[in-house]
């Protein structure tokens, strides 16, 4: 079994999340297609309540991590700077 090691952001939910959910949802009810500002917003997937998740690839072209490989170590960089402000969560995490 091998193990790999993800990084990931979250933009928590605040007011403009709220307000995309609500159009979300009433596009869902209504059985309309979801504007694609709105669609874009939640990166093409259903609302999720800790936010809207920010894929690897996302942050690497952000240039907001990078592979680090030392001496008989390797993972990632992260650098701070370079993250954009309304991503307030870096989650790292390992699966196997």
């Amino acid at each position: 079994m091998s193990m790999s090691t993800h990084v990931i952001g979250f933009k928590p939910p605040d007011t403009k999340w709220k307000l995309m959910r609500s159009i979300w949802e009433s596009c869902e009810e209504a059985n309309v297609t979801i504007p694609e500002d709105v669609y874009d917003f939640f990166n093409g997937e259903k609302p999720q309540e800790d936010g809207v998740k920010v894929s690897q690839k996302q942050l690497a072209d952000a240039d907001a991590i990078r592979h680090y490989k030392g001496d008989m170590e390797q993972g990632y960089e992260i650098l701070v700077d370079m993250i954009p402000s309304d991503i307030k969560i870096i989650r790292v995490y390992n699966a196997f």
